[in-house]
């Protein structure tokens, strides 16, 4: 699995990027090529994106369009740059999708205002200061990696995204602070973040179907 940020961020999620790369200037197309050769010596056999499943006509139709025209003709997005033009290299016939939906009743939407003030008034002022420093702490993360992809390559960058290091910090930041909230048969906390775990898992699940696809 390759993890990868959002060569053409539509700014959905929480922290919005200040700095962007233009992926279709000659350096950085320069170093998606250096990428593809990487990915291309591993010679997966099937490859998915993040491109949601009951959509996969719509995809099938995408990939046909791009082998029909020219090595050049897709955009900045990771799923063209890297999965069409991989696939393409390796001679697939289709590209799976696998992006996922979590369940509607897990969607709770809470504002940060509304945990701090849950937090308060169930005496956990001490999670709420602590949960200050650590959302600075994140914030002030997302911040050094947004410039940082500015200085390094993709093959870089990706390298730092992908390590073990690095995937621990990301994924912690839902295990802290915001998931602690609540107390006896309150689990506010761990409700809001029900939502991600069980849009990854839907998206898991695709994978492991994709095997015998």
């Amino acid at each position: 699995i390759l993890g990868t940020f959002h060569f053409d961020d539509a700014g959905l999620d929480g922290y919005k990027p200040k700095h962007r790369l233009d992926l279709l200037s000659s350096r950085r197309q320069q170093e998606v090529a250096a990428l593809l050769d990487s990915l291309a010596r591993f010679r997966p056999n099937k490859i998915a994106v993040e491109w949601r499943s009951e959509q996969q006509a719509a995809l099938d139709a995408e990939f046909a369009r791009y082998l029909a025209g020219s090595e050049g003709s897709v955009g900045p997005n990771e799923i063209y740059q890297l999965g069409f033009r991989l696939a393409r290299r390796l001679g697939h016939k289709r590209i799976h999708a696998v992006d996922a939906r979590e369940r509607p009743e897990f969607k709770i939407v809470h504002t940060t205002e509304q945990l701090i003030q849950q937090a308060g008034s169930l005496g956990q002022d001490d999670l709420i200061e602590r949960g200050t420093k650590w959302a600075q702490w994140y914030e002030d993360l997302d911040r050094w990696e947004d410039e940082l992809k500015t200085k390094q390559s993709l093959l870089e960058h990706l390298r730092l995204k992908n390590s073990p290091e690095y995937i621990r910090h990301s994924l912690s930041r839902y295990l802290v602070a915001e998931f602690e909230v609540g107390g006896g048969a309150d689990f506010t906390g761990a409700d809001w973040r029900t939502a991600r775990y069980n849009r990854n898992l839907r998206i898991f699940s695709n994978l492991l179907r994709v095997r015998t696809a």
